[in-house]
């Protein structure tokens, strides 16, 4: 469970950290049950908030291929992958992570707003 503010509670804690900092199907799932305008079916989700939950790794979304507003904020994500298959994106939040490079974002046409703030980015090129 995720508190009210957000945060990660023990029990979600210890359950990322058995999988090693990924992104689960399983988690995904109980995030889609527990946020209101979220659905069971992934290609009916056009939003994932996924912030504050102790990913390193962005894996396990390839079915939720509508999404077009993705929240990762506060997490332990360096590199930018595996959401290419999200064409319709139009909003990536990823401020507070460790990301130091922006890449992987070519297919995305429709992005409008990409928040990266408080990551480690040595340069803007990629974008």
């Amino acid at each position: 469970p995720v508190s009210r503010h957000g945060a990660a509670t023990m029990d979600e804690k210890v359950h990322v950290e058995d999988e090693e900092g990924c992104i689960t199907r399983n988690m995904v799932q109980k995030m889609c049950a527990e946020t209101e305008g979220c659905y069971e079916t992934p290609e009916l989700n056009t939003k994932l908030e996924l912030q504050h939950r102790g990913i390193c790794e962005i894996r396990n979304l390839e079915e939720y291929v509508n999404v077009s507003w993705l929240y990762l904020q506060q997490n332990g994500i360096e590199v930018i992958e595996n959401i290419g298959h999200m064409a319709k994106l139009r909003g990536l939040y990823l401020n507070g992570n460790e990301i130091c490079q922006l890449q992987n974002l070519e297919n995305h046409k429709d992005l409008k707003h990409l928040s990266v703030d408080e990551n480690n980015i040595e340069s803007l090129e990629g974008i």
